[in-house]
Order: C-alpha cells, then structure tokens, then sequence
C-alpha cells in the first residue's frame, strides 16, 4: 500500500481474516502506534476504512526530548545542575509533564541524572559527580 491508500473497513477485514471486528481494530491500533496510519473521519468504526499516511512514526515527542537531553548531557560536567524542568521544556518545545518522564527514564535507566528533589538546591544534576547523602545536605559542616 501507498500513502493515501485507504484499507478496507474493519468488516471486511475481520471476515477476510475469520476474526472479530474488535480485534482488527485493535491490530490497526498497535500498528498505527508504529507507523502512519490513521482512522478516517466521518465514518463509522466498524464501515469506516484507515488511511495508509506513510512510512514509520516519527518520534513521539517523549522519545525526541530524552534524545535531545542526553545530547545535552555529554557537554555537562558531571554535578552540574540542569535547568529547570519548566526552563527545559520552553527550549525544547515540549511540555514539563514530558521534560519529567525523559529526566526520569534518564536517571533510572541511563544513571545521567539524578533528582535533589524540590525546592532550594533541589530539581535535576547530571549524575558522576561526588553524591552528598540526605544528612550531608541537610546540615552542612556538621558531620
């Protein structure tokens, strides 16, 4: 198929493929997650067709901003503080909900990051450098 290729409605492929309608829809849905293709308007779910857009998704915005931010980490020395979630999400277009999950799957996946937690020398620093423990934080020169 190519792109504005419209595929036959949810029926006709469930009889063609001897299943329900419910589970091409939800074939069309998980492929639809992975390449481009979209539910045509003005129609009904079960006569209505899906319309081939072409090639495979880009990015979701989730994944694009934890690619840039890991990007953004390699010119980071390590300790270093990031800007602010609602800083971050203003330069890379994208919402602070989204900045979050990236920082994040960064720190739990990656180890880049880790999180001060909120507030006064809280928010986000780039992992490596030397780890100061809760009770270090909290009341400096007191060891």
């Amino acid at each position: 198929m190519k792109p504005g290729d419209t595929l036959p409605s949810l029926k006709a492929l469930a009889v063609r493929h001897d299943v329900s309608t419910a589970t091409i829809g939800r074939a069309l849905r998980h492929i639809a997650s992975k390449y481009r293709l979209v539910e045509s308007h003005g129609s009904s779910s079960i006569s209505g067709g899906w319309i081939v857009r072409g090639g495979p998704s880009p990015q979701t915005e989730l994944e694009r901003v934890t690619i840039a931010l890991r990007k953004q980490l390699v010119e980071m020395e390590d300790g270093a503080h990031l800007p602010s979630t609602k800083e971050l999400g203003s330069h890379h277009g994208v919402s602070r909900t989204n900045i979050q999950h990236a920082l994040a799957g960064l720190a739990e996946h990656d180890g880049q990051v880790e999180s001060r937690g909120p507030g006064r020398g809280g928010g986000w620093v780039k992992a490596g450098g030397r780890r100061t423990s809760l009770n270090e934080r909290a009341s400096p020169g007191c060891a």
